[in-house]
């Protein structure tokens, strides 16, 4: 199976969104949202793996009941390099699955009035049931009635797994970076890399920012902002010496 990895360098780049440099960005990501010193004795790094969306929850252009803010929607679409070399059913088959993530943003009554910090984030697989993105599992699939073939639920189980290896790095009560592997195109060939996510809440008006970059080795990479509720199309890249099945 032909892993069709997006191709970052121009999807980071597409969104059309304000671009900052690497110690701009970090430094502001640290500064914000207005983090006192005791603030800071409360930041976790501790790797951990994140939640996941409950199956059969709906997920549209907004953010679902029980969540305040849609981080992304992303759809899968075969769009570059060997297209003509898979079947019909293989580039259907690519856009079998989208990725969601979730965020809720809590606020808490004070004297001088309310307070946001950053509550749960998660991350889900959706399909389209009768029109609908809804989120499935393996085990959910067949009860919210997806009607997986084989093929499909192989599919299905190699997607949950890879989502299970999503972790959040560091965590604070208005801040968490997110790390998510994904096959990309980069520098000319498909590779297994990561994307971080800075998902930072302004505790005065609860306002959810995010930031997302390549991880590269350790090398510094454009960071993008993302917009909210964004619902976009990954095109992923065919590369025929890669493509197996």
């Amino acid at each position: 199976m032909d892993k069709s990895p997006e191709d970052t360098s121009q999807s980071l780049q597409r969104r059309g969104l304000p671009r900052f440099g690497m110690l701009v960005a970090c430094s502001w990501i640290l500064a914000a949202p207005s983090a006192t010193w005791a603030e800071t004795s409360a930041i976790d790094v501790t790797p951990q793996r994140v939640a996941m969306v409950p199956p059969g929850t709906v997920v549209g252009d907004r953010a679902p009941e029980q969540w305040s803010h849609l981080v992304l929607k992303s759809h899968p679409r075969v769009g570059a390099g060997d297209v003509k070399s898979i079947s019909a059913k293989n580039v259907r088959l690519a856009s079998l699955l989208s990725t969601v993530f979730l965020a809720n943003v809590v606020e808490t009554k004070t004297p001088v009035g309310p307070s946001f910090a950053l509550g749960q984030v998660a991350v889900g697989c959706a399909t389209k049931i009768d029109g609908q993105d809804i989120v499935i599992s393996p085990e959910t699939q067949p009860k919210l009635a997806a009607d997986f073939g084989l093929i499909e639920r192989a599919i299905l189980k190699e997607f949950y797994r890879s989502q299970s290896q999503v972790q959040v790095v560091l965590r604070s009560p208005h801040i968490a970076l997110v790390d998510t592997p994904v096959v990309v195109r980069h520098d000319g060939e498909n590779r297994l890399m990561a994307i971080r996510y800075a998902l930072v809440v302004d505790d005065s008006s609860g306002n959810l920012n995010t930031l997302l970059w390549l991880l590269d080795d350790g090398e510094p990479q454009t960071m993008t902002w993302l917009r909210p509720n964004s619902v976009e199309e990954s095109i992923l890249h065919v590369d025929k010496s890669e493509y197996i099945f």
